[in-house]
């Protein structure tokens, strides 16, 4: 089973990797992370960084490179906090929006077959 996030969504999503972690129970295996990001609470963010740690959960992510919402900078910060677990897209060139350009297809097949 698998989870989609966009925006806070993703943020939302992260959290519950930290939570599975946390509790030892399973809810999913993987998880799509569009346009998403670390929060700013501090709370929440350290919840997230310091949860998702060694996670089984595998993650791909996409974001634009001209998001004016979320900057790629902030996505990243997502990516680096689930790592090595985590599978990035290259940057589609797009704003703040789910891409459904070849490149992003191509990447989230082969990333999905591969699980």
């Amino acid at each position: 089973d698998g989870v989609f996030g966009f925006s806070q969504g993703a943020s939302m999503v992260s959290l519950l990797i930290a939570e599975q972690n946390r509790t030892g129970k399973h809810l999913f295996d993987f998880a799509v992370l569009i346009g998403g990001f670390l929060p700013r609470m501090e709370e929440m963010r350290n919840l997230i960084v310091s949860g998702v740690a060694g996670t089984p959960v595998k993650t791909w992510h996409s974001f634009g490179e001209k998001d004016e919402i979320i900057p790629s900078k902030m996505s990243m910060e997502l990516v680096d906090a689930l790592i090595p677990n985590a599978t990035v897209c290259p940057p589609h060139p797009g704003g703040h929006l789910v891409s459904s350009s070849k490149e992003v297809r191509d990447s989230f097949k082969s990333w999905i077959s591969s699980l």
